[in-house]
């Protein structure tokens, strides 16, 4: 219920998988880092009124890699990194409707820039690579009611809320189009 109330929230996670199987001949290493964070804004314009905006920019990396090393002293690999970048903004209000209900909205566009690379080393010494890089847009938006009882620290409170998402790869995929 304060007139300006910020939100900060920023996490750096990293997970590391090695497999190595007992004949030597194949080991696996996938590695994932997330960089999760967001800002919230929010102001409090007259008793029942609040508007906010949210900004929010994590990003994603995953690695894999495969060795194969065969009985006759060749070698051969196989590795994929994928990268999402992504950046989201946009404005929300609530309306206090009385003294326990409040209504709800928020639109937020979103953009999301990927980086696919995979990479074949052949047991010849041979490199086949392959790459590719995009970006979407996506928008999403969403209504909800809630109801409070009781004052800050302790208390409950019931949320109704409906979101959709328009997310373009979702309705231009083909049969046949690789999926990373």
């Amino acid at each position: 219920h304060g007139r300006f109330a910020p939100e900060l929230y920023v996490s750096n996670d990293t997970g590391q998988k090695d497999l190595s199987l007992k004949s030597g001949s194949n080991d696996q290493r996938a590695k994932t880092t997330m960089i999760n964070n967001f800002f919230n804004l929010g102001f409090m314009l007259t008793e029942n009124l609040s508007i906010g905006y949210k900004f929010f920019s994590p990003s994603f990396k995953y690695k894999e890699k495969f060795e194969f090393r065969y009985s006759d002293g060749l070698n051969s690999s196989y590795s994929t990194q994928v990268k999402n970048d992504i950046t989201g903004k946009g404005p929300g209000l609530t309306y206090r409707l009385s003294d326990n209900f409040y209504f709800g909205g928020y639109y937020t566009d979103i953009r999301v820039k990927r980086n696919y690379q995979r990479n074949y080393e052949l047991v010849d010494g041979s490199t086949e690579e392959y790459g590719k890089d995009d970006e979407v847009t996506r928008n999403q938006y969403g209504a909800g009611v809630s109801y409070l009882e009781g004052e800050k620290g302790s208390g409950m409170r019931f949320e109704l809320a409906y979101s959709k998402m328009h997310d373009p790869t979702a309705t231009t995929m083909r049969k046949g189009e690789e999926v990373y």
